[in-house]
């Protein structure tokens, strides 16, 4: 009898311990460890998991949910060049908006713009301005994590 998802994808997920998760898993029933619906459900129930992670784990897309450093908390929007997501850095436990661009080709004009976007962000130092705290690769995906600032 195994669990439905990986401890270590879990623990990432969650910012628990494994200590900590073997205490939460301990309260599930054993014999719905390997249901990975009902497991995601259970721990969004307890608060270890947000309903847009539970949702994606479910539907068996756990992976998608880490983006190099970060955990996708939820979706905050997307456009024509990506995705935009609410996040927490794994190390350092802020939250941010992570935007998320998986170009066709790495000449498309899109790939230009989003680069530009990212250089230009990263000149910018205004207090009326939301700050870029970094840009990357992750699996053929390219993000740009920025100040995330509640509100609509």
């Amino acid at each position: 009898m195994g669990v439905a998802f990986a401890p270590e994808l879990l623990m990432a997920l969650t910012g628990l311990s494994g200590s900590q998760l073997k205490e939460l898993l301990a309260t599930f029933p054993p014999e719905d460890l390997d249901d990975g619906i009902q497991l995601s459900k259970y721990m969004e129930e307890a608060g270890a998991l947000t309903p847009y992670q539970a949702g994606h784990l479910s539907e068996g897309r756990g992976e998608g949910l880490l983006v190099g450093q970060y955990v996708v908390l939820s979706e905050l929007g997307h456009g024509s060049m990506g995705m935009v997501y609410k996040v927490r850095h794994r190390i350092m436990g802020r939250q941010a908006a992570l935007k998320v661009f998986t170009p066709d080709t790495d000449e498309s004009e899109n790939y230009n713009r989003f680069m530009r976007e990212i250089q230009a962000t990263a000149q910018l130092d205004h207090p009326n301005l939301i700050k870029a705290y970094e840009a990357g690769e992750h699996h053929g995906s390219y993000f740009l994590a920025m100040e995330l600032v509640e509100g609509q």
